[in-house]
């Protein structure tokens, strides 16, 4: 008798822990616009789909907008998400509960618009800081007190511009973490690991938005592609960032005008068990860009993927992935619910490609496994060079 009574409780046991994975992946929210090409990676899977109006939309979702591509997102709880051309972000959280709600958009790369609805509005108004409605990139996190703003990302630049109502800005990498408020007609910027600009009036021209000079265009294309800068003084620059428009912002480093591939390479990881890796994890197409061919590069991004198999016994580590050139790169990761981040840091002691110049660079990584088999599903990588 007591086997039967066993297997029973345990079957129940099992249908109780497994109530929270079902409701975590109930859907959050719906397309509700599609123009030109655009496709998402669902979590758990391996192939993208092209997105349709009407689409359900999940935490973990992946979407990339061709640069034909544009699409809206209306969440359950009315606040948008607007991608632009050129663009890849995921979903990375929501939950709203009571007078308490969390939203997290990651951004790797292009620019969204974010809109707060009024549900987000009101719990805002009774409790504003058990609520946000966030936008992170690489090197910043721009959040929504209740309005409309526009962020957007490339080569380790953030600009943020608020259409309407006010809003908190601050690059989480950096040592003070230094946090600054601003409102609609302002814009503010943040150039690699430093802090964000002071606010100043601007429009969402300066973020690379409708009306921009030269027609709006995409990072990495044009004379004055994704950001120019040139140092002024050892705590600011004057920076292009997206358009032809000058700002000056301070930055701890100098990212120069037109970066050049200076050299790529894939990262792998061949040590053994026990360190939270298994043998074959890679960084794919790993690339350095400079200021010319030969220079020591200022960023570097994963022009690939990131493939290969965590071992979920442990559930964060440090690890030494090895490229070519004995460039060599420290990660140390951590796993949660299906996600997992890591910092990362590494050298190039005889240079890479076509440089010969040693450098060192760090950076974060981010992406996506499977909890039950630890396989990496999506990753990505990014961050800033410099000579020792």
């Amino acid at each position: 008798m007591k086997t039967p009574v066993l297997a029973f409780w345990i079957i129940i046991l099992a249908l109780f822990l497994s109530v929270p994975v079902l409701l975590s992946a109930a859907p959050v929210g719906r397309v509700t616009r599609v123009e030109g090409r655009v496709d998402v990676l669902k979590p758990g899977r391996t192939v993208v789909n092209s997105v349709s109006p009407g689409d359900s939309v999940d935490v973990g979702d992946i979407y990339r907008a061709k640069t034909n591509g544009r699409a809206e997102i209306t969440f359950f709880n009315k606040n948008v998400l607007r991608i632009a051309p050129a663009t890849r972000v995921q979903i990375s959280r929501y939950s709203s509960e009571g007078n308490r709600s969390s939203q997290i958009m990651k951004l790797e790369r292009g620019r969204v618009e974010a809109i707060s609805g009024e549900e987000f509005l009101k719990k805002v108004s009774s409790f504003a800081e058990g609520n946000k409605f966030e936008v992170h990139t690489p090197n910043a996190v721009a959040g929504i007190r209740g309005s409309g703003m526009t962020v957007r990302f490339a080569q380790m630049v953030t600009g943020l511009f608020f259409s309407t109502g006010r809003g908190y800005f601050y690059n989480p990498n950096s040592v003070d973490r230094k946090v600054v408020n601003v409102t609609a007609g302002n814009i503010s910027f943040i150039v690699g690991s430093g802090p964000p600009s002071p606010p100043v009036r601007g429009s969402v021209r300066y973020v690379g938005g409708e009306g921009a000079p030269g027609g709006g265009q995409r990072p990495g294309a044009g004379p004055l592609s994704g950001m120019v800068s040139t140092a002024s003084s050892g705590s600011s620059a004057s920076v292009y960032v997206f358009t032809q428009q000058r700002i000056d912002v301070p930055t701890n480093n100098t990212i120069s005008t037109t970066p050049v591939l200076v050299g790529s390479t894939d990262f792998v990881y061949t040590g053994g068990v026990g360190h939270g890796l298994t043998t074959g994890f890679k960084m794919q197409n790993v690339k350095f860009y400079g200021p010319s061919a030969t220079a020591v590069p200022q960023t570097w991004s994963v022009g690939g993927n990131i493939t290969g198999i965590f071992d979920t016994a442990y559930s964060a580590g440090t690890n030494v992935l090895t490229g070519s050139n004995a460039t060599s790169l420290t990660m140390t990761h951590s796993l949660s619910a299906g996600q997992w981040n890591a910092s990362v840091s590494g050298s190039a002691p005889h240079g890479i490609g076509t440089t010969t110049k040693a450098f060192v660079f760090d950076g974060t990584a981010s992406g996506k496994y499977n909890e039950m088999t630890g396989g990496v599903v999506s990753g990505t990588a990014s961050g800033t060079a410099k000579a020792p």
